[in-house]
């Protein structure tokens, strides 16, 4: 069974939580790949790229939550 119940305060508190930063990054990468392969019409995976996600962060409006 899953047990996974971590409590946060804040989404601070949320968006510093490295285990969950890699499950996010792993899930962007899914998706990413996923768009990429239906435009190709074949299998493609590939990573974003860090610099493109922080731009996706900051326009998002949730850098300010970061130190």
């Amino acid at each position: 069974m899953f047990a996974f119940t971590p409590q946060y305060e804040s989404l601070r508190e949320v968006l510093m939580d490295q285990k969950l930063a890699k499950l996010g990054d792993a899930y962007v990468n899914f998706l990413y790949s996923l768009a990429l392969s239906k435009k190709k019409g074949e299998p493609a995976g590939t990573k974003v790229e860090g610099r493109l996600l922080a731009d996706a962060f900051k326009k998002a409006g949730l850098r300010k939550f970061l130190p």
